[in-house]
């Protein structure tokens, strides 16, 4: 049976890959920044324990996020694999599909939230990269539902399987 390719899948797990390895990079940066922030207001007076427990805090934040990152790297190569799969197959891995476009939902949600209550500096350049990395997320999301109501399809319009008995 030849295999077919469910290019929406492919180019939403590619859109993820660059959309995760961008956030995984700014995520890093973001660490650097807090903690240097953190540990140059150490130098101004501020006391040595609240700076050491500010920084745990934050190493424990951004390793979530550098975690989901990473998971959504795994996930996305995942996809990269499921793409390649017939329609009955393809949707029996309904699981990473949704698991991919929930996570990437969440993520942009969050996002929106943390800019909507101030807990993230408002730079032109930082809402900028954040917007369309929040778009490309949502547009990968969008093409999993839309390749996997296609295989729905497919398969509901393909011959039913017979086995003749001898």
């Amino acid at each position: 049976m030849e295999r077919t390719k469910r290019s929406l899948t492919l180019t939403a797990a590619i859109l993820n890959i660059i959309s995760y390895s961008i956030y995984i990079l700014f995520t890093i940066l973001a660490l650097y920044q807090d903690i240097a922030f953190l540990l140059i207001s150490g130098n101004s007076g501020i006391e040595a324990t609240l700076i050491k427990a500010t920084i745990a805090f934050f190493v424990l934040i951004y390793g979530i996020r550098l975690a989901l990152g990473i998971s959504m790297l795994i996930l996305s190569a995942k996809l990269i694999k499921i793409s390649r799969l017939q329609p009955k197959e393809f949707l029996a891995k309904r699981t990473t599909m949704n698991a991919c476009y929930v996570i990437n939902i969440i993520i942009v949600t969050l996002g929106i939230i943390a800019y909507l209550n101030g807990n993230v500096a408002l730079t032109t350049i930082g809402l900028l990269i954040d917007v369309v990395l929040w778009t490309i997320l949502v547009l990968a999301s969008v093409l999993i539902a839309v390749d996997r109501s296609k295989a729905q399809k497919e398969l509901a319009s393909s011959p039913v399987d017979t086995v003749s008995s001898i």
